[in-house]
């Protein structure tokens, strides 16, 4: 398990809660044990209920502890590649915003309310492990609060850049965050959106509301509170954040009390902040899991807290990670631009490097060969990568080459003709080292394939006709431009897409022609393959030998 800066091992007693008596049961055993060790954990949103006496029940933990003996410091893994990037699959669409947006809007002119903090899930589709999307993610937004959990109920990877509470030497801290603008690649530009930032009245008005709730919420259990630091602005790869810092005297306090007056943090929530919470379950409908409740770390008469922004879940029931966005609501908000900022606030997990789509295809007689199917599959990446969709029929069709072309973003269309060189090598090589299937872009052609590049370089420079790659459990993939064949006992087998292949034109076609089946192929086949072929558009079914 990791929060902030170090990793916690040799666990000694797990504390799970799915009900109101379990919390409170195993809040007053964690505040028993808080000497013997660490004590890392969260606690989900839907807790709030029983702050107010409210029975709530859930399949999964609210709340979830562990007692480590040790923690040692965390060193992130540096990823020599991007693997994650995933697919979109649902988030709340324009108008539904704009409706509940209004609703808000509306309690606030009865006077129910002065802000409120809402929120929605994206829903994410992915073929990476936790720790690879972990690691990835730290690369864009390597937080103080960052946060690593699983358990056999759910993962949870956050990188949170907010502090809840930090309770030491007999001071409570709280950093409410609440203010958002986006970073620019110019750096005068990115300078003048700092400024504005820090001195736009409706950032700053609030700002101001959520650290007053939080002053009273700090009276309940210190004294001297006082406001040590206003309207600061924290810069991340992605955005600029508007922070202030309240502090407050307290004498001993439990890890409930500390809970009774604070929980849920007034900057998820807005103020009125009972209300509020009750304006905010009308309208949000799903649970925010441990999106906006708390994460940290108990260690003797210490406490650290942060508030769980910027956070991936996974509930291992489901099939996808979820990952929720929002902004704080006041009257004068504008839908479209707080739709704008939840946007943003997502697009950390997104890896910063550009690359183009890219379709290559072989025309005859001015006609692209198997064109429907190439349209398809570029369209299919479009999607997923969430880019502009292109116009295809501004492609300028030579009368005899291999065209290839390429989509931006932005929906813009290059495209780049060749002549059909003769093949004369026919040599094939076994990659020395396995590809983690569990990587997003190998799926979709991309021009940011870097662990092709030496094999294309070879290719290039005809050293081979192509470079066999296989995954980390051993199974053949594809090669660096083409599908893999084997022909066994007079069939012909392909690898399934899922070991970690993109699915190729005339694999498709073959597949779809009954000329090929599809079977999970290890190394030691190719050796025993009575023959061994490539495939792709351009060369159809070529015999290689290694």
């Amino acid at each position: 398990m990791i929060f902030g800066d170090f990793v916690y091992s040799t666990s000694l007693e797990i504390f799970v809660a799915f009900n109101k008596k379990e919390f409170f049961e195993a809040l007053e055993q964690i505040d028993k044990k808080k000497s013997l060790g660490y004590l890392v954990g969260y606690i989900k949103y839907e807790a709030w209920h029983y702050f107010i006496d409210e029975e709530y029940c859930s399949k999964t933990p609210l709340l979830y502890f562990e007692l480590f003996a040790e923690r040692t410091p965390f060193c992130p893994n540096d990823m020599e590649y991007n693997v994650f990037y995933p697919k979109v699959v649902q988030k709340q669409n324009f108008t539904l915003y704009k409706n509940n947006i209004a609703k808000i809007k509306s309690a606030i002119k009865r006077g129910d309310t002065y802000q409120v903090n809402y929120t929605y899930p994206i829903e994410l589709s992915t073929h990476c492990n936790y720790h690879h999307i972990f690691s990835q993610i730290l690369k864009n937004q390597n937080t103080v609060y960052k946060a690593f959990i699983e358990n056999q109920y759910e993962a949870i990877l956050s990188f949170s850049p907010e502090l809840f509470f930090e309770l030491k030497d007999r001071q409570i801290i709280a950093r409410p965050m609440k203010g958002t603008i986006k970073r620019d690649k110019d750096p005068v530009i990115d300078k003048q959106n700092k400024y504005f930032l820090q001195n736009d009245e409706k950032n700053k008005s609030e700002n101001v509301m959520i650290v007053d709730l939080l002053r009273n919420d700090l009276s309940k259990i210190g004294s001297e509170v006082r406001v040590s630091a206003l309207f600061k602005i924290l810069s991340f790869p992605t955005l600029h954040q508007m922070i202030s810092e309240i502090k407050a005297s307290v004498d001993s306090v439990s890890f409930v009390d500390v809970l009774r007056a604070l929980f849920p943090c007034g900057s998820i929530t807005g103020a009125p902040k009972l209300k509020t919470i009750e304006i905010i379950q009308k309208l949000e409908k799903k649970p925010r899991n441990v999106y906006c409740g708390l994460i940290g770390v108990l260690h003797q008469d210490e406490m650290c807290f942060s508030v769980p922004i910027r956070t991936l879940y996974h509930d291992k029931r489901a099939k996808n990670l979820l990952l929720n966005v929002g902004s704080g609501i006041v009257w004068d908000s504008v839908a479209n631009e707080e739709y704008q900022e939840s946007i943003l606030k997502s697009q950390f997990i997104f890896p910063q490097n550009d690359f183009l789509l890219v379709e290559t295809m072989l025309v005859k007689n001015g006609k692209i060969c198997n064109f429907s199917l190439h349209q398809k599959r570029i369209l299919q990446s479009v999607r997923f990568f969430g880019f502009q969709k292109p116009d295809l029929s501004k492609i300028k069709i030579p009368h005899n080459a291999i065209l290839r072309i390429l989509v931006d973003r932005n929906g813009e269309l290059y495209q780049e003709n060749k002549s059909i060189a003769e093949i004369t090598n026919f040599q094939i090589t076994l990659a020395s080292a396995p590809m983690d299937s569990q990587n997003d872009f190998l799926y979709h052609k991309t021009t940011y394939a870097p662990w092709y590049e030496e094999a294309r370089k070879k290719i290039k420079n005809n050293e081979i006709f192509d470079c066999i790659f296989f995954n980390q459990k051993g199974e053949l993939t594809e090669g660096a431009r083409s599908n893999l064949v084997l022909k066994i006992n007079n069939d012909f087998f392909t690898p399934p897409v899922n070991v970690g292949i993109l699915n190729g034109v005339m694999r498709q076609k073959m597949l779809k022609s009954r000329k090929l089946k599809e079977k999970v192929l290890y190394k030691e086949d190719i050796y025993k393959a009575q023959k061994i072929f490539c495939i792709n558009s351009i060369r159809g079914m070529v015999e290689v030998f290694l």
